[in-house]
């Protein structure tokens, strides 16, 4: 038998039609997460080997032969997901072991007949025509991405200015437009925002913190932008209410933080520029390789718009609603259910644009289809590469499918034993009791800090300062996971008694007072059935695979050279 050299199908589209077995998605993810942890991850990203010249063999296993040229390209793949940490402990030989259990198994399959599967096939041949084509793109755009120092500068100080703001929201749009004669009258804007205001910001007078124009939300920011200090907006819809907002400064964008957003305006610009040269590289593309529509096919389609998510608008008629050529069209059938699925995300999208979309999607494909179909790139030796990683990826897969995954069976006894035994794993996140203090004058909050750390008692002092007193209600219990991070470590750290440092929020500054604190309720094994099951599933695959590799391996010939493995592997010691 031959398994090293084994040649790729021929390409050509007339391969990539047809679909792959309908396989249950619970066993492809259970699977897969099996197929990581047992043999690691990195066949699904390695790629081609970067070693030139001469190449060891590290071990042979039947007819095929592991080189260090192969073994080099892995472990890149794993440094680069590794910390530095993880290097140091990592034991590298063990991916040679991950090598020749993979390619037991792709021979194994091969014995068996998988790499015939037409559904595999089919599915390899469309991976590969996906790599021809953004080889091509790869190759044949490149946009000149280049921005100048002076366009990142007006960039930078024309949208890094500083905006503090203040506003009132209110239910009505006629209340709104009340208040607003009377703060230009003199009223109190700070008084009225706290008085009447809905959102958070009525706890410090509507003043929001000090931001750049650019991090401001887009709907102030509007209003903002067309404003002089002091000056007031007129009354407009915010979420479900109506605002108005008077800019209270302006500061200049600081230079010496320029170099710290150089980056992210560079990128912005890059973003734009790559969009323009898209467009323009694909325009020249729709001229070489003009696309037809089919007018007939796609009315067809859209009188059947009543019908979208039903099972009667998708079908599969071969008529071909958009081509490039004999062998790069799209067929109605395939335009339906590429709607279809783009309808389930666009919420309430008109049916029109929907289609829009996806023929435009659909046209740019073919286009570069056929141009990568043109120039050759299935053959091209990047492509071929990892279209024989792809290969073996999907042998790997389907021999797991096909002969691990049917045996591992489970019954209700072993799920409520590891239940009761690993109750602490299935617990919710640990509880607390808060009390607080709330102010919107952070010298109030800092002082009654002090004063804490001095000893004073928190309930006294919250008297004294709180600001919500009218709001006020005996704490509840909260999990520690409902906070921001900052605040969750620290609420981790603290005894009960203890009282946090000022936090600056919408609401204003908060001191937080842990009066209680539990461990998490255990959820109900039925709330925690599927994390069972997946450790169960992974037990048992680990298990029956051990079983499996044994048998393949008993029957091989596996020859390791081991004066080159001790050789190549004694750099990782």
């Amino acid at each position: 038998m031959k398994y090293a050299n084994d040649n790729p199908p021929a390409s050509g589209a007339d391969k990539r039609r047809g679909g792959a077995n309908a396989r249950p998605m619970w066993v492809i993810s259970w699977l897969m997460a099996a197929i990581l942890m047992v043999c690691g991850n990195e066949w699904l990203s390695a790629q081609p080997p970067l070693t030139s010249g001469p190449q060891a063999v590290l071990a042979i296993v039947n007819e095929d032969t592991i080189t260090t040229a192969g073994m080099d390209s892995l472990l890149i793949q794993v440094h680069k997901q590794m910390n530095v940490e993880q290097r140091g402990d990592f034991d590298y030989r063990k991916l040679l072991d991950k090598m020749i259990n993979d390619r037991v198994i792709i021979q194994e399959a091969k014995r068996l007949g998988m790499d015939q599967d037409s559904g595999m096939l089919v599915q390899l041949a469309d991976m590969r025509h996906q790599d021809a084509i953004r080889q091509y793109v790869i190759d044949n755009f490149k946009p000149d991405l280049s921005v100048s120092e002076d366009s990142i500068r007006a960039h930078f100080e024309t949208n890094y200015i500083m905006m503090q703001i203040r506003t009132v929201a209110v239910r009505g749009k006629d209340e709104a437009e009340k208040l607003i004669p009377a703060v230009r009258e003199g009223a109190s804007m700070d008084s009225i925002a706290k008085a009447v205001s809905v959102d958070t910001y009525r706890y410090r007078g509507g003043l929001h913190n000090a931001n750049h124009l650019i991090d401001i939300d887009d709907q102030f920011r509007q209003q903002a932008a067309r404003l002089k200090p002091g000056e007031l907006s007129p009354a407009f819809p915010y979420k479900q209410a109506y605002s108005f907002l008077r800019l209270e400064q302006t500061i200049p964008a600081d230079t010496a933080e320029l170099s710290k957003y150089q980056g992210v305006i560079k990128s912005f610009f890059q973003m734009k520029k790559r969009d323009i040269a898209w467009r323009a590289f694909m325009e020249d593309m729709a001229v070489r390789y003009p696309a037809v529509i089919d007018s007939a096919v796609l009315t067809r389609i859209e009188v059947d718009s009543a019908s979208l998510f039903t099972p009667t608008f998708v079908n599969s008629s071969p008529a071909a609603v958009l081509s490039v050529d004999d062998g790069h069209a799209l067929t109605e059938g395939k335009l339906r259910s590429a709607i279809s699925r783009s309808a389930m995300t666009s919420g309430d999208e008109r049916f029109g644009r929907i289609i829009e979309k996806t023929l435009a999607a659909a046209k740019e494909e073919l286009i570069l289809g056929a141009a990568a179909d043109a120039g050759g790139y299935e053959d091209n030796p990047e492509v071929t590469a990892k279209y024989a990683l792809s290969r073996d990826s999907a042998l790997i897969e389907s021999y797991l499918k096909e002969t691990v995954v049917p045996k591992i069976k489970f019954n209700r006894a072993e799920f409520e034993t590891y239940y009761n035994e690993h109750q602490d794993d299935f617990r919710d996140p640990d509880q607390i009791k808060l009390d607080r203090i709330v102010t919107a004058d952070s010298a109030a909050a800092f002082d009654a800090q002090r004063r804490l750390t001095e000893g004073a008692n928190f309930y006294y002092l919250a008297r004294q300062y709180n600001a919500q007193k009218d709001k006020e209600a005996a704490p509840e219990w909260a999990p520690l996971q409902s906070f921001p991070e900052e605040i969750k470590n620290d609420l981790e750290r603290l005894e009960i008694g203890r009282s946090t440092r000022p936090y600056n929020t919408s609401d204003g500054w908060i001191i937080f007072h842990v009066a209680d604190r539990r461990p998490g309720p255990v959820r109900p094994m039925a709330n925690v059935e599927m994390k069972i099951r997946e450790v169960m599933f992974q037990r048992k695959f680990n298990e029956e695979m051990d079983r499996v590799l044994a048998i393949l391996k008993k029957g091989s010939l596996i020859v390791p050279n081991e004066a080159e493995i001790d050789r190549y592997f004694g750099s990782y010691k």
